[in-house]
């Protein structure tokens, strides 16, 4: 057998299977459980979201001569199997972007006099009605306003302002809604666990449905050239990229950190490589806007939009301010981004700018009377390694994150033209010293040292501590052991303070739990 889309396999047969138009079914439902069914239906809403598929389980039900107690048709007697082997002559379907002449109107109207074959009606289904010319609705009108009793019409349009209000006036309107994209997602998700699809990550889905601009059905399309790009049913980033011309979530993931921790290089870099995949640029500008959304969205919880651990961690400085401030300039700036003479390099001058936030905002005009004033002689602090760790966390926060769960082995030599700097971590901080080992975390430190302590040569060295070295410790645990004594000290006073002993002779009992608010 050939392979059926998944569009039409998934396509709704009953009220129930529609997704999202309770609203519209639950009306039609009821008219036919109550045999109150009108003469004219319009159905509107935007395409791929249920309105030939509503308009045809109506005529089914209509139709159906063992139809459920709830307005569903059975699917199983004469009129419903004829229907689906697109043989029943009591169910006309016509297509109203190539019929919409005054001719093919007036050859339709001239067979709603012939009662059906069996049965008690005969449906008419008219689908982008709005493609009908002036003539063909004139032609149409008349019969609209009186036709048989044995006739009802169903007009599907995603355009219902383009119909003569003439023709509207005559019948029963239902708007469908939009779809959310989280609508679409769980959608996905329900035809993907019974086709045996298996997502390779749990946002896969919902990048797919963010593309498919509100339709059921061109969510399923997207799915079914995906599939084609995978193996096996296995949907990886890898054939989501390829399929849909879209950027990796990892990727753009990647992108807004290198913003956030404003690593200019790994900007260039990466916004590099997603050219070079082909990737366009409207898609790296609202992949990276939704990934800001997500973020503010989620800013307590950075590991339900991806961030690792010692991502997280690295971020604990930036602000929602800073983050609303960042949304809204690069949501501006894409829009002149998109007009501009070199949209490629007027983005990754963008990208890079926001990067250098810091540096930007601290760079402000001063009057030259102030800079006279700012002349006087002030007396010259020697900079220690506290002052360059704090330079770290604004210029290179993520180096400064990781630095933390170590500490000095010995105190900097800053003897002569040279600075050495001796850095150890403890067993279980190995992975941070394997990350700044790996990611040539020296190469960006040495230079800054020189600059900052202004010597000609810089030396930081990398050290595992062993466990047996029982004198180190790294400063997140000096930190962590002094909130633990400090909150002992809470208790104990807590525990002691006269209105707590009081309250323990008055109940003749002692305190069992006290629960420390960090």
């Amino acid at each position: 057998m050939s392979y059926q889309v998944l569009s039409r396999k998934w396509r709704p047969k009953t009220f129930n299977e529609v997704v999202g138009q309770r609203h519209v079914t639950e009306s039609l439902q009821n008219s036919v459980i109550n045999n109150r069914l009108g003469h004219a239906y319009v159905l509107t809403g935007t395409r791929g979201i249920g309105k030939t598929s509503v308009a045809r389980i109506f005529a089914k039900s209509v139709r159906c001569l063992e139809r459920k107690s709830d307005g569903n048709p059975c699917e199983n007697c004469r009129s419903c199997l004829e229907f689906d082997q697109s043989s029943s002559m009591n169910i006309l379907e016509m297509d109203g972007a190539s019929n919409n002449s005054v001719d093919d109107i007036r050859d339709l109207v001239g067979t709603i006099q012939t009662l059906p074959t069996y049965g008690e009606y005969k449906v008419y289904i008219i689908d982008e009605v709005h493609m009908l010319s002036v003539s063909a609705f004139n032609a149409l009108l008349k019969t609209l306003e009186e036709p048989p009793e044995h006739v009802i019409f169903l007009l599907a349009t995603t355009e219902p302002h383009k119909i003569p209000d003439t023709v509207l006036s005559r019948c029963q309107r239902f708007d469908f809604r939009n779809a959310s994209v989280e609508l679409i997602e769980q959608h996905l998700k329900e035809i993907s666990e019974k086709e045996n699809i298996v997502f390779e990550s749990n946002m896969i889905p919902a990048l797919i449905a963010s593309q498919a601009q509100g339709s059921f059905r061109d969510a399923l399309s997207l799915l079914d050239q995906v599939l084609s790009f995978s193996d096996n049913s296995n949907v990886s980033e890898e054939s989501v990229s390829l399929a849909l011309g879209l950027a990796k979530l990892s990727t753009v993931r990647s992108l807004a950190y290198y913003i956030l921790i404003e690593d200019v290089d790994s900007i260039s870099n990466l916004y590099r490589e997603l050219l070079f995949s082909n990737v366009k640029l409207v898609n790296i500008t609202k992949s990276l806007l939704d990934t800001f959304y997500d973020v503010i969205k989620n800013v307590d919880m950075l590991g339900s939009v991806g961030f690792s651990e010692e991502e997280q961690a690295s971020l604990s400085e930036v602000t929602i301010d800073e983050l609303y401030w960042i949304y809204e300039g690069l949501c501006k700036d894409f829009s002149w981004v998109v007009d501009s003479v070199s949209p490629e390099k007027s983005l990754e001058i963008v990208l890079q700018k926001y990067a250098l936030r810091s540096q930007l905002l601290s760079r402000q005009a001063v009057p030259v009377s102030q800079v006279e004033k700012k002349k006087t002689k002030k007396p010259i602090k020697e900079k220690t390694w506290d002052d360059f760790e704090k330079l770290l966390e604004t210029e290179a926060p993520a180096i400064a994150a990781q630095l933390f769960h170590g500490n000095l082995t010995k105190a900097p030599d800053l003897a002569g033209n040279s600075v050495l700097v001796s850095y150890g971590f403890s067993e279980k901080s190995y992975l941070f010293f394997d990350h700044l080992s790996q990611e040539g975390a020296k190469e960006k430190l040495e230079p800054m040292m020189c600059t900052f302590f202004k010597k000609e040569k810089a030396v930081v060295e990398f050290i595992k501590i062993k466990s047996e070295r029982e004198d180190f410790q790294s400063k997140a645990e000096i930190i962590e052991e002094k909130i633990q004594n400090q909150n002992e000290e809470k208790l104990h006073n807590f525990k002691n303070h006269p209105i707590v002993k009081e309250a323990e002779k008055i109940f003749n009992s002692t305190l069992d739990k006290v629960n420390i608010k960090e």
